[in-house]
């Protein structure tokens, strides 16, 4: 489906800050707020970093989107760097309030979302958790960020990204979305949330809400894990995608693991080529 929006631009640090404000709940995000899925994130990330720095690399990771720290905390613990970068200056704050007395830790206010003011580098390992679906052109994104910032023989890894719809089932895209509108109406200002719906059903973008313009997936068939794919094969000694489910919801998080759903996927890339 072709992504349409109404008259007007809207810069992406702008919408970004008006999502990710100071009241901005990340609770409902399912990779924070699963134990089972947060911790397989975890582990399958600092696993990556970790098989990076036996190649001889410094410990040293790129946290794409840092957010709350859901990522970043079990990284400094496991002894690695992290620069965490945000487009959204409330984020950084809280970033920078939580982890800033570490000296492991460095924070990046990312406005363009572009990564140019990031320093530090080369990394040995570059994350990003739930943060592609947001980026309009994401295949440009990553091949600048691994060309800038990932060191020969590092890793690359994106977790909770949407599946191309296409790609998956019927009924797991089905499920997925009507247990998302069941949560999202159960989370408060129903309005809003049958607003939200209606765009999503349509296709039809509203530069005057931030939370649809920062939810590029929703009107253009998920994210292309296979185009992702493409874009790296060649570059990396190892890749591959790993598809599983995903949801808001616990009951349909639960359900959808038991029947074998997948609606999200992880890309890992690992061991670039000089």
């Amino acid at each position: 489906m072709a992504c349409r929006t109404t008259d007007g631009a809207v810069q992406i640090e702008t919408l970004q800050e008006s999502v990710h404000d100071e009241g901005y709940d990340y609770a409902g995000t399912p990779h924070l707020a699963h134990p089972e899925l947060r911790g397989w994130i975890v582990e399958l990330v600092s696993e990556v970093a970790r098989r990076a720095t036996s190649r001889g690399l410094p410990p040293r990771v790129l946290e794409i989107g840092a957010g709350d720290g859901g990522l970043t905390e079990p990284l400094l613990a496991r002894g690695f760097e992290v620069t965490g970068t945000e487009v959204s200056r409330p984020a950084i704050e809280r970033l920078q309030d939580a982890y800033g007395a570490n000296s492991s830790f460095r924070a990046v206010y990312d406005a363009g979302g572009d990564t140019d003011d990031v320093e530090g580098g080369p990394f040995s390992a570059v994350v990003t958790a739930s943060v592609l679906h947001h980026i309009p052109d994401y295949l440009s994104f990553v091949e600048t960020v691994v060309q800038r910032h990932l060191a020969p023989g590092g890793s690359f890894v994106s977790v909770q990204d949407p599946l191309r719809y296409d790609t998956m089932s019927p009924v797991a895209h089905r499920f997925d979305r009507a247990a998302y509108l069941i949560w999202r109406l159960g989370r408060g200002n129903r309005l809003s949330g049958l607003v939200s719906l209606k765009n999503r059903l349509t296709g039809q973008l509203d530069p005057s809400r931030p939370g649809d313009m920062v939810e590029y997936h929703v009107v253009r068939n998920g994210v292309d894990e296979g185009a992702l794919k493409g874009l790296l094969d060649g570059s990396f000694r190892e890749l591959r995608v790993v598809d599983y489910w995903s949801n808001q919801s616990r009951l349909a998080f639960r359900l959808g693991r038991r029947l074998g759903l997948a609606n999200q996927f992880a890309l890992v890339a690992e061991d670039r080529l000089g």
